[in-house]
């Protein structure tokens, strides 16, 4: 399967890289490396790909105006040129954020095939229920994150998909109040964003509701993780469609 590439990237067999005058940064979340959904290994780094970027051209201007969303909710491999610890707030309000540069002759993508996972898609879900996936997602397409990691994985459904509501709105509340469900806040007030909800550790429910509403609650989330499947599957998936923010 072959695509056309952004005009800042090159393909050379398996590998995507930058073209000759661009850099590419990943911003990804500090939070990934303390959770392991971001891991080194020598020069490579191993990532589940959602995360911001930006692209600058050799006088260093930025490409694009706001930065763009990586969206591949599995784990690629990269062989960035050079990696910077930012502490600061400026790309997620909410962390700091690790700066990934690719420069002439790195490896934004190492191959475009990746090896399916049962426990990659397991690892994605427990980003979302345990409130460390970054607000960049749209509310509207959060279910997708759920729905299209399990496909890139292999994973068999089951009644998975029917349940896949419960965890977004009971993990995303108002930001004004963690006892409200940013759903009905969001359905209420038009100025309110798509991302300018808060995602919590569905742990926190038994402390925002009632017992019993909060027991069901978890319990169903409970289900949906129960009815992932366990099964390593050895397939290989084309990573081709990388750099989008249309999903």
């Amino acid at each position: 399967m072959s695509e056309k590439l952004p005009f800042f990237l090159i393909r050379e067999g398996l590998k995507i890289k930058p073209n000759k005058g661009y850099t590419i940064k990943f911003f990804v979340p500090e939070k990934y490396f303390e959770s392991k959904y971001a891991t080194q290994t020598g020069s490579y780094f191993d990532i589940i790909g959602i995360f911001l970027y930006n692209v600058y051209d050799k006088n260093n201007k930025e490409q694009f105006k706001e930065n763009k969303l990586f969206y591949y909710p599995t784990i690629f491999m990269c062989k960035p040129t050079d990696i910077n610890k930012i502490n600061k707030n400026d790309i997620y309000e909410d962390d700091t954020y690790r700066e990934l540069i690719f420069e002439e002759g790195s490896e934004v993508i190492t191959s475009t095939q990746c090896i399916q996972y049962a426990t990659t898609a397991e690892k994605v879900l427990k980003m979302l229920i345990r409130g460390r996936i970054p607000k960049i997602i749209p509310y509207e397409k959060l279910h997708n994150v759920i729905t299209d990691s399990a496909k890139l994985n292999g994973i068999s459904f089951s009644n998975v998909a029917a349940l896949e509501g419960v965890i977004i709105s009971e993990s995303c509340r108002s930001k004004n109040d963690l006892k409200n469900p940013f759903i009905k806040e969001y359905s209420e007030n038009p100025k309110i964003k798509n991302t300018d909800y808060t995602i919590i550790n569905i742990d926190m429910l038994p402390k925002l509701a009632s017992s019993y509403s909060a027991m069901l609650s978890y319990d169903k989330v409970i289900a949906i993780a129960a009815a992932l499947q366990n099964n390593e599957i050895n397939d290989a998936v084309a990573l081709e469609r990388i750099l989008m923010d249309d999903f």
